[in-house]
């Protein structure tokens, strides 16, 4: 099993797509001029779901303390 620990909230998820489902917003686009050359990115607002957000996208957290996906990743 492959775990992954958040060093943003250091809450544990069972797999990586628990891991990904966990993290919302943009990484921050990239900013062209009219020559199509990248002059800057907008700011980044990449961050990790709130604990009652997490719980909306039907997270769980097993009973090893380690969130997952959904039921279907409650054997992981």
């Amino acid at each position: 099993m492959a775990r992954s620990q958040c060093c943003g909230c250091n809450e544990t998820f069972s797999n990586e797509r628990a891991f990904n489902k966990h993290r919302t917003g943009s990484y921050g686009e990239a900013i062209y001029d009219e020559n199509k050359h990248v002059i800057g990115y907008t700011k980044h607002e990449r961050r990790c779901l709130t604990e009652e957000e997490i719980l909306a996208k039907k997270m769980v957290k097993n009973e090893k303390g380690m969130w997952t996906a959904g039921e279907f990743d409650q054997a992981e």
